[in-house]
């Protein structure tokens, strides 16, 4: 072969070398920019999915994620987000348990105050005081000088004021560190609890005996005036009856009558007793509910 024919061999096998190298490259360039694209969709799709309030399907979404991508750094806020999403759905079990699994795994994670809060105010909507009181000491412990530490305390006044215990509310409110953000809206509560004390209130033992001795009368006391009236009357017409058999020989009708007037008479006792405890029940929870608004929650 001349040197000529080796020379245009040579140039056709680096051509087709070159054409092999540009689409090797071109191809894993599209497949990266494939792979970053569809992990961005499938991150926004659950994210959009949490904003809409459909936490179960972005559990699900953020699971996925977490599968398919478990070396990202977006990794760690899918984590924290399946929490949260338990948390947002007032599943306060679920909630606590992903966010101490979350905890353990991202022992150096930025979320974590977030994530003990959350555990906190989810042992305190399920009733755990107990528990709820360790999360916020934990808090404390561990961000001594954060406002966590007061939002805290915020979140543990606000459960004794829904639970009615005035006092331990006060306690804690108080407790709210002078400079914090929160400490005006501590101020405020502190102030519209000195009224808790001088809430009228209806008593349940005097409301019972006057029905028992006048029938209506205890529920007139509670302010059920309708109550009142009802029983006033249907007590006082089998009250009539009863007499007007008896004095009349119709023996049979006035033990009828007395048999069913028992029921009435003994049903307008605990309603009374009933309607004293809804007045006061009424009353508390309306006074929590004009603190929070006067104290702009």
């Amino acid at each position: 072969m001349t040197s000529g024919g080796i020379t245009r061999g040579f140039s056709r096998i680096a051509f087709v070398l070159v054409l092999i190298t540009v689409f090797f490259f071109s191809t894993i360039d599209r497949s990266f920019g494939e792979t970053a694209e569809s992990l961005e969709k499938l991150f926004q799709f659950a994210e959009s999915l949490f904003k809409e309030g459909e936490y179960y399907r972005a559990i699900t979404e953020y699971k996925r994620f977490i599968s398919y991508y478990p070396e990202n750094q977006l990794v760690e806020l899918a984590a924290y987000k399946i929490g949260d999403c338990y948390f947002q759905a007032e599943k306060w079990d679920d909630a606590i348990k992903s966010f101490k699994e979350f905890n353990e795994k991202y022992t150096n994670s930025s979320l974590i105050k977030d994530t003990l809060q959350k555990i906190g105010e989810s042992y305190l909507k399920k009733g755990d005081k107990e528990n709820s009181e360790k999360t916020f000491d934990l808090i404390k412990q561990k961000y001594p000088k954060d406002e966590a530490v007061n939002k805290a305390k915020i979140t543990l006044g606000m459960s004794y004021l829904e639970n009615e215990k005035w006092n331990k509310a006060s306690e804690i409110f108080m407790k709210v560190d002078e400079g914090s953000r929160y400490k005006n809206l501590a101020d405020r509560m502190i102030q519209g609890l000195k009224e808790a004390e001088r809430l009228p209130s209806k008593s349940p033992a005097l409301a019972g005996t006057l029905s028992a001795i006048l029938p209506g009368t205890g529920q007139l006391y509670a302010g059920r005036k309708l109550d009142s009236l009802v029983a006033f009357l249907l007590n006082g017409v089998f009250i009539l009856g009863a007499v007007e058999s008896f004095n009349k020989n119709i023996y049979v009708a006035g033990g009828i009558l007395s048999f069913f007037e028992l029921g009435w008479y003994s049903g307008n006792i605990y309603n009374a007793i009933s309607d004293a405890h809804k007045y006061n029940r009424d009353i508390r929870k309306r006074f929590i509910e004009d603190l929070k608004i006067n104290s702009d929650l």
